[in-house]
């Protein structure tokens, strides 16, 4: 009996397949790929308050842009690892997609993905909630609590004081720490919060996730490498060497220690096996320009660092790491123009902008590097960057005047808001050099 039920559904199953390879494969294929390659979250509309819509951000308007960042979240950190599908409601692409019926046909794609998820063994979970305001004081302090159905557990439970982009970044954030922890991770490092990064790793090295432990384990080497914590990055790397040895990426970290050991030789040996092993990702190309780079075999380098440029389109690391190439080798108008290039499709990548002031800086084009200083002297995180760019362009300009009363500035801001650890690593040197100076 069992065996006559899997018959008849494994013969169910293939004429699914065969509706679908005759039946508009063109418009059903993508719904049908989105359905099976991943395990997926449907999120549902999040509610939000009268302050929201007051401002324009309905409840699908909020959603979809949660949606918006958590994709840029994804897109931005360079994890191997492939990422959790979200899709939500109406406006999304994805979604519409899926829920397309065939015309005449009579084949409805979101039924077929339901049965061959299912028939495949690939979850989706359902995620809802809403966004609540109360006033605390002068400011409004918004309460967002997400669930997972059907359980109904909570996945963000955040109080949140900022204005209407700042919660929907926050809480991007939160909602990717709990469905999707390694990749939080990764994100956190990808902007410098290397405290949240390695919060995140512990969580997904405690979870019962095995799979995701070598993707963080491989990151928590980088950060220890970042931080000159060789040792510790050892460890790191022989343990996931025991767990996955053909873990590709680890070929990265291997390359990154035998660099900062000062073995060239041996890191371009491991980069172009990289390369061999995965010649469509960009990670075997960037340690190749980085151990070419350490050579002295910096045509060769070049040639690498836009190659990463050419295969990364769609984030700004790479325009970041070819301009630091050209201004190490103090070819300042080659960075310029890479960063023109970078700036001019990430406008609102605030370390692109500051970078390029920097250059602009050393150019001596004074105004346009002010301007972009500047328009950061309101930023939470980047304020700082700000402060150090300008008295440095102060300083270049001889305006001894206001150089002083800038110095007083930035010493009570540092008094106020003490650097990072992080940042120290990025601004100690050219703080020190400007307030001693």
């Amino acid at each position: 009996m069992v065996q006559t039920f899997n018959d008849i559904m494994s013969s169910i199953k293939n004429c699914v397949l065969a509706m679908v390879s005759v039946f508009g494969i063109s418009i059903t294929g993508v719904g049908v790929y989105h359905g099976i390659s991943s395990d997926e979250i449907s999120l549902d509309e999040i509610k939000v308050p009268a302050q929201f819509e007051e401002q324009g951000y309905r409840s699908d308007i909020t959603t979809i842009r949660i949606l918006d960042e958590i994709k840029k979240l994804q897109n931005s950190n360079g994890s191997a690892k492939e990422k959790v599908s979200f899709f939500g409601s109406s406006g999304n692409n994805q979604l519409q997609t899926s829920n397309l019926q065939l015309g005449g046909t009579g084949v409805d794609v979101k039924a077929i993905q339901s049965y061959i998820r299912d028939s495949l063994g690939m979850v989706t979970a359902k995620v809802s909630g809403e966004i609540t305001a109360r006033k605390d004081g002068d400011d409004i302090e918004y309460h967002v609590k997400i669930r997972k159905t059907p359980e109904n557990s909570i996945l963000v439970d955040e109080k949140i004081k900022g204005n209407v982009e700042y919660v929907i970044r926050k809480t991007s954030l939160k909602l990717l720490e709990s469905t999707d922890p390694h990749i939080a991770a990764a994100s956190y490092w990808a902007m410098n919060d290397e405290v949240n990064a390695l919060r995140m790793i512990d969580v997904v090295l405690a979870n019962d996730i095995s799979s995701d432990d070598k993707f963080s384990l491989n990151l928590r080497a980088y950060i220890h490498i970042t931080n000159k914590r060789l040792e510790d990055a050892q460890a790191d790397i022989d343990r996931l060497s025991k767990i996955a040895p053909d873990f590709i990426p680890l070929l990265s970290s291997k390359s990154w220690i035998a660099r900062e050991r000062g073995n060239f030789e041996e890191s371009l040996k491991l980069s172009d096996e990289q390369i061999r092993r995965a010649p469509e990702k960009w990670w075997g190309h960037q340690a190749r320009a980085q151990s070419l780079q350490g050579l002295k075999r910096n045509e060769e380098a070049q040639q690498e660092y836009l190659k990463v440029m050419e295969m990364r389109p769609s984030v700004p690391g790479p325009y970041l790491n070819a301009s630091a190439f050209f201004v190490a080798n103090s070819d300042i108008a080659q960075a310029a123009e890479v960063l023109r290039i970078g700036v001019s499709k990430f406008s609102q990548n605030p370390m692109l902008s500051l970078t390029y002031a920097d250059v602009l800086q050393r150019q001596k084009m004074f105004a346009y590097s002010e301007s972009l200083y500047r328009s950061y002297l309101n930023h939470p995180k980047f304020k700082i960057y700000a402060l150090i760019g300008i008295g440095e362009l102060l300083a270049s300009q001889q305006k001894e005047t206001e150089l002083k009363a800038h110095k007083d500035t930035l010493r009570q801001y540092l008094k106020d808001y003490p650097l990072s650890p992080s940042d120290t690593k990025i601004l100690g040197k050219r703080l020190d050099a400007l307030l001693i100076g």
